[in-house]
C-alpha cells in the first residue's frame, strides 16, 4: 500500500535530515595537513574564542545539537505532525548553511565533505519547504 502523500513527504524530510547530519562529519576543510569536518571545525573554533558574537555563538550551539534535531524531526514522524517535521529539519538546514558559509569564506581549503553537505542541505531544504507549503495549517493549529 502506497503511503499518503504527506507521510510520504516527511519520511523524505527524517531521512534527507539524518544524511545532513552525517555528512557533518566527513571531511569539510584542511588545515595545514589536516582535514576537519564540519563538526571539529565549530569545535575548534569555540574554544580558540573565534566564535565572539552571540549570533555566532547561536548558529554553533545550534551546530552542535543537529543530531537533536534529527531526532525531534523523526519523532514529530512518528507522531504524525508534518509541520513540525518540517520545523525541526529546517533549523538543521539553516545551522548547516551558516556554518558552511562561515567555512567556504574561511582562509581553510575547503574539502569534498563540504561541498557534499551543501548540496545534501539544499535537497533537504527543498524537501523541508515542499513538506511545510502542502501541510494543511489546519493541522498546526490541531497541535
Amino acid at each position: 500500500m502506497t503511503p499518503p502523500p504527506i507521510a510520504g513527504r516527511s519520511r523524505d524530510v527524517v531521512a534527507a535530515t539524518f544524511v545532513l547530519v552525517g555528512t557533518v562529519f566527513l571531511p569539510w576543510a584542511e588545515s595545514g595537513s589536516v582535514s576537519r569536518s564540519g563538526w571539529s571545525i565549530v569545535g575548534s573554533a569555540r574554544r580558540l574564542g573565534v566564535v565572539d558574537s552571540t549570533f555566532g555563538e547561536l548558529f554553533a550551539v545550534g551546530f552542535f545539537v543537529l543530531p537533536i534535531f534529527a531526532f525531534a524531526a523523526l519523532t514529530m514522524f512518528a507522531l504524525d505532525r508534518p509541520r513540525l517535521v518540517a520545523a525541526a529539519s529546517g533549523l538543521a538546514v539553516v545551522a548547516t548553511v551558516v556554518v558552511a558559509a562561515a567555512v567556504i569564506r574561511s582562509s581553510l581549503g575547503p574539502r569534498w565533505g563540504l561541498w557534499l553537505n551543501v548540496a545534501t542541505a539544499c535537497v533537504d531544504g527543498f524537501l523541508t519547504i515542499r513538506l511545510w507549503r502542502s501541510s494543511p495549517i489546519s493541522r498546526v493549529l490541531e497541535e
